[in-house]
């Protein structure tokens, strides 16, 4: 559940703000494939890159892993 709601999040806001893998990528200082991998689900992000996304993508951890109060 929440590997889907993480895949889901990280995509759709990426795209959203208008950023490309690319950009995201060097921002976090890994490859363009690796961010692709996280991306559909093939690898998963390190500690450190996921408090790296929360502030590139500007969203909080529990936006990110889809545990947000309704």
């Amino acid at each position: 559940m929440y590997k889907e709601k993480f895949l889901e999040s990280l995509k759709s806001k990426r795209i959203a703000m208008g950023i490309t893998q690319k950009e995201i990528a060097k921002n976090i200082g890994i490859e363009r494939c690796t961010y692709t991998l996280w991306e559909n689900g093939k690898r998963e992000p390190d500690i450190e890159s996921i408090g790296k996304l929360t502030k590139i993508l500007k969203i909080d951890y529990n936006q990110l892993f889809g545990n947000e109060k309704r």
